[in-house]
């Protein structure tokens, strides 16, 4: 059992347990809450088997002079009054003890010869107390038993002062850079309160023997290296803990030497890409691209209800838009998939293509005015030539595209055709270009934007088909009559009684960008019958529809233990219908008679599984010529919308031409006999009562004599 001086059975006191056959603290925030009074019954019980105890400093404004030498200790005990003395069995030096009320600190002794001759112990620190055993076996004994003295700080520095460095303090190696130093000392291990109100614990480099040899202040942004006398601010943290910059050398100044300005590029660097340091004009601009806000609850009140998806056609209604249901179904699926975060980087590319006067970018215009936030969420413009979309961004170069939707209206034919705009439509990550003096360079390219085009006569290339969905508007008579009707009515009213759901399109514009799981994804096979290789892209395809249905539709669907969004089967109704609708002829700038000419040929091949001849087409379509289908070979076998293929005719005993399908055109996925959920049971119901509103004849969104 370890025996308590007397002289130390100061109620002011503290003291700790320590480590077995070591000098380190047993319990963590010991300065703090961790010490024990002398008579407490924890610390005496501890006592009875312990082998060392720790006497904590500071408390009771206790100070120990721990000489390292017994050259240094006899010269300070020469100037200072005989006190409570013992003696250390490791440098066979005295640990003096001595009340000092006005000191605040601990202080290091090192001379201006960086010999060091020990510390006085204060706030924070610890030394082993009298009749404990040290490390190498042997015993703090107590050299002079008598009361301890009480001295002031004057006193006590001019009895160090031959010890201690006469220099001018070293002051802080700082950047320039205001950054919270907490958010890189919170990973620094052994840092704890102290009662000066800084952390403290051993140096996170070099170590310590004692354990608090370095300190951050959080209120001031600034470390300090007791044993060097160094210290900075977060950056120069960054470069100390990193191994780019050895403790020693950061001090004041530091940075703006030839070699301190590569460590500060490096450090800040680390900064930026570790800790998410921005500049104050990086943050301003991802402030203003910021993405989302949280919603409340009455936003998301509004995303909960069951007719979502007709909610929101109906905002496009109140706004001017008359029919085209389906086409906005697609884009408002298109949109949505933003919110997507395990997207496949081609699906989200989507064309409105259709004659001027049907309003296209009307319709495409005022829904992304609905769903998304102009220079956050949607990036928009006309007529951009393929140079400008190279070097197009939203906000900085580093900003992503992820979770943005890139609207261009009208692009020109050589856009469409140009290397940015293939690297926008896949989603590679950079692309090269030409400079003025004719040199190669890349431009990384951050992220893939949702891809929207407008387009009176646009074609896009074969190669990139299989990466875009496509719609024609309604160029009927019946809606012509129907949006004339509307428009006139509109004339009438002396100003708008539109009634737009505010709550509802703020809950658009900031919805989240979720994970999501298809629990049933196995069970797709049976409605994908065709063999054909597009189906490799189509099913990606079908997939990130899925997807984005369930992330417009987040806050009505459950979620699994990693809190990715779980798709349902009303899910799948909705992709369904979009891979039906959207068409690839349309991406192809086709005229009409070309549209019948196509379709007719699928009908034929269907219906008889043979070729179809050049004679039969003739026959069997009075308006196309013999010279005009000629002229078409070339053309439609080339844009692979056709094949031409050679068949022994019997009636001519010849090998002649034929035409059959490409099976490019054959995408389509079975509609199941029953799904659950609003989209394939009620949201057509709701459209068609909508529609006689505006005079307009009933639709189908599926074609239910194909279920399966």
């Amino acid at each position: 059992m370890i025996e308590l001086p007397k002289k130390l059975q100061n109620k002011s006191f503290r003291f700790i347990k320590i480590r077995k056959g070591e000098k380190a603290p047993l319990e963590e925030d010991w300065p703090m809450t961790n010490n024990y009074k002398y008579n407490d019954p924890d610390f005496n019980e501890y006592l009875k088997t312990a082998s060392a105890y720790g006497v904590a400093c500071g408390f009771g404004k206790l100070a120990i002079i721990d000489c390292d030498n017994k050259e240094s200790a006899e010269k300070i005990m020469a100037v200072l009054p005989d006190t409570f003395t013992v003696l250390t069995p490791g440098h066979e030096s005295p640990h003096l003890y001595f009340i000092i009320k006005d000191l605040t600190k601990k202080i290091v002794m090192t001379d201006n010869n960086k010999i060091h001759h020990g510390e006085v112990q204060f706030t924070g620190f610890q030394a082993l107390g009298p009749n404990s055993l040290h490390p190498n076996k042997k015993k703090y004994g107590v050299l002079k038993d008598i009361p301890i003295e009480h001295i002031t700080k004057k006193e006590l520095l001019a009895a160090i002062k031959p010890f201690i460095k006469t220099e001018e303090k070293k002051k802080p190696c700082e950047s320039g850079i205001q950054m919270d130093i907490s958010l890189v000392s919170k990973n620094i291990k052994g840092l704890n309160p102290s009662s000066n109100g800084e952390l403290q614990g051993p140096h996170p480099v070099h170590t310590s023997e004692g354990g608090t040899n370095f300190g951050v202040n959080e209120e001031t942004n600034l470390w300090h290296c007791y044993r060097c006398g160094t210290g900075g601010d977060t950056i120069a943290l960054i470069a100390l803990l990193k191994g780019i910059t050895a403790c020693e050398k950061l001090v004041k100044g530091y940075f703006s030497t030839e070699e301190g300005k590569k460590d500060f590029k490096s450090a800040l660097l680390i900064a930026k890409q570790e800790y998410g340091y921005r500049t104050p004009e990086e943050a301003e601009v991802e402030k203003q691209v910021k993405l989302a806000r949280e919603l409340t609850e009455a936003e998301i009140a509004e995303l909960k209800k069951p007719k979502l998806i007709f909610n929101i056609l109906r905002e496009i209604q109140k706004i001017g838009v008359v029919g085209e249901e389906k086409s906005i179904l697609a884009l408002i699926n298109r949109i949505a998939m933003r919110c997507v975060l395990n997207i496949t980087k081609t699906s989200g590319n989507i064309i409105v293509l259709d004659d001027t006067g049907l309003g296209k970018d009307n319709i495409t215009e005022k829904l992304c005015r609905i769903m998304l936030t102009e220079s956050k969420t949607l990036f928009s413009t006309t007529c951009i030539s393929d140079k400008v979309l190279n070097y197009w961004h939203p906000g900085t170069p580093e900003t992503s595209w992820d979770g943005r939707v890139m609207y261009l209206q009208d692009p020109e034919e050589d856009t469409l055709k140009g290397q940015a705009f293939r690297v926008r439509a896949s989603g590679d990550p950079k692309n090269a270009t030409l400079d003025k003096d004719r040199n190669f360079h890349y431009i990384q390219i951050n992220g893939k934007p949702i891809l929207i085009i407008t387009s009176m006569k646009a074609s896009i290339d074969i190669e990139l088909i299989r990466r875009w969905d496509m719609v024609r508007l309604d160029a009927s008579k019946e809606l012509t009559r129907a949006i004339v009707r509307y428009q006139l009515k509109e004339a009438t009213k002396s100003k708008s009684t539109t009634d737009s759901n505010e709550l509802l399109q703020n809950a658009l514009k900031n919805l989240p960008r979720v994970n999501v799981v298809i629990p049933y994804g196995t069970e797709l096979e049976s409605l994908i019958d065709s063999d054909a290789s597009i189906m490799r892209t189509m099913t990606l395809k079908l997939l990130d529809i899925i997807r984005a249905s369930a992330a417009l539709h987040q806050y009505q669907r459950e979620q699994d233990e990693n809190n990715y969004v779980l798709a349902n089967k009303e899910d799948l109704a909705y992709a369904v219908f979009i891979i039906n609708y959207c068409d690839i002829l349309t991406a192809q700038a086709l005229n009409k008679k070309q549209e019948a000419l196509i379709k007719y040929i699928e009908e034929k091949f269907l219906a008889t599984e043979e070729p179809v001849s050049f004679k039969q087409i003739i026959a069997d379509n009075p308006g196309m010529s013999e010279t005009w289908v000629y002229k078409q070979e070339k053309d439609l076998v080339e844009r692979r919308l056709l094949q031409m293929k050679r068949h022994y005719d019997t009636g001519s005993g010849k090998d002649i031409k034929c035409f059959i399908p490409d099976m490019l055109l054959f995408v389509n996925i079975k509609v199941p006999k029953k799904l659950p959920g609003y989209f394939f049971n009620g949201l057509e119901k709701d459209i068609n009562e909508s529609r006689k509103n505006y005079g307009l004849n009933k639709i189908k969104l599926f074609d239910r004599s194909e279920t399966r």
